[in-house]
């Protein structure tokens, strides 16, 4: 079995200048950001999490993952 692997739709992918000068490239999410979601989600400070979430989650729920990449699609 294979899978393919989809490209970003070029139309949706920019470079932004920011405030400081710096340049960083905005895309959308895509099913194999997955783990760096859940890294970025683990990185943030629990008040931040809590501040979100309005909870101390540890962990990003699946069900917010699966929906995150559905609104996505």
């Amino acid at each position: 079995m294979t899978c393919a692997i989809p490209r970003h739709p070029v139309h949706l992918i920019d470079a932004v200048r920011l405030a400081e000068g710096s340049r960083v490239t905005t895309r959308p999410t895509m099913p194999q950001d997955i783990g760096l979601l859940r890294a970025f989600f683990r990185a943030l400070p629990t008040d931040a999490r809590r501040h979100h979430f309005m909870t101390g989650l540890a962990e990003l729920p699946a069900a917010l993952v699966g929906r995150t990449f559905a609104l996505a699609a």
